[in-house]
């Protein structure tokens, strides 16, 4: 299934549900991965296109 501009929105809104909420990107993609609904890169892409855009910013997890 290609990749669309309405799938990247969709999961734009995910990423940001979940820094609102101060949840991790790894536990985010691991559950979205894991209920079919989205892939660790799709999340990763969408992450990145609100970093560039400044609406999120994140932090590296050790």
């Amino acid at each position: 299934m290609p990749y669309s501009s309405q799938t990247h929105a969709r999961r734009c809104k995910d990423v940001l549900a979940a820094a609102a909420n101060d949840c991790s990107l790894y536990a985010v993609s691991g559950l979205l991965e894991d209920c079919g609904l989205a892939s660790k890169a799709t999340i990763s892409r969408a992450k990145i296109t609100l970093e560039d855009a400044g609406v999120i910013t994140t932090t590296r997890i050790e």
